[in-house]
């Protein structure tokens, strides 16, 4: 039942062949790459968000400066658009544009736009950020 211990081939001849461990290495090779290209789009979705907090931000201020104007005076209606100045963060470049139009007696539009512009090779674009509010106020005209 048993074959002779002799006709077995010696245990120390045991071992990989340079064909599996070349297998083994292109298999591990292409999980690292997989990885690495999830790690870099990580990176990407990161600074985009970080881009966009931004331009929030900075269109909330806006919106929050405007309102307190139009509030102490509400005579100043309507605010025709304008470019108010341009945000340097980093290496992104922002215009922002607000305006502000009465929509009817007591109401007030405000609308705000921060539109990021790209500066040369980017290899992630912000879309732009628009703020849209309305102001109710019985001292506006």
């Amino acid at each position: 039942m048993h074959a002779d211990p002799a006709l077995r081939a010696p245990r120390g001849n045991e071992g990989f062949t340079l064909i599996e461990v070349m297998i083994a290495m292109v298999i591990l090779a292409v999980g690292l790459l997989s990885l690495e290209a999830l790690g870099i789009g990580a990176a990407r979705v990161v600074t985009l968000s970080e881009k966009q907090g931004r331009y929030a931000t900075l269109a909330a201020s806006t919106m929050e400066t405007m309102r307190n104007d139009i509030r102490n005076a509400p005579t100043t209606l309507p605010i025709n658009p304008q470019t108010t100045y341009v945000l340097l963060a980093g290496a992104d470049t922002a215009v922002v544009t607000r305006e502000a139009r009465r929509r009817d007696v007591k109401q007030a539009q405000l609308i705000v736009t921060v539109s990021p512009k790209a500066t040369g090779p980017r290899l992630v674009r912000a879309a732009p950020v628009v703020l849209n509010s309305y102001l109710f106020d019985p001292r506006i005209p």
